[in-house]
């Protein structure tokens, strides 16, 4: 039996068919919020942003205010994660 063990969460800044507006990689994960807190919470996941140094923070608000929402402490679940290898972060 063949069990899904890949999920790719694709956000690209301003370029995105499926919204009439311009959209940014924190409204992207807005719009896959249930899905992207299951898989945080899981664990078994790499994450990987890339783009310009605003963008940092734009996606830091979303995913702390998820954390908050769940009532969980996002700076420790972020630190737990870079130092897991699982928190990749290309900005410039």
């Amino acid at each position: 039996m063949s069990q899904q063990t890949f999920e790719a969460f694709r956000a690209l800044s301003r370029v995105d068919e499926t919204h009439e507006e311009r959209g940014y990689v924190q409204h992207r994960l807005e719009d896959n919020q249930r899905e992207i807190w299951q898989t945080l919470k899981r664990g078994h996941f790499a994450l990987y942003i890339c783009g310009l140094k605003g963008m940092e923070q734009g996606v830091d608000e979303v995913l702390g205010g998820l954390a908050q929402a769940e009532g969980e402490d996002w700076e420790a679940m972020k630190a737990a994660f870079k130092q897991q290898g699982r928190w990749n972060l290309e900005v410039y």
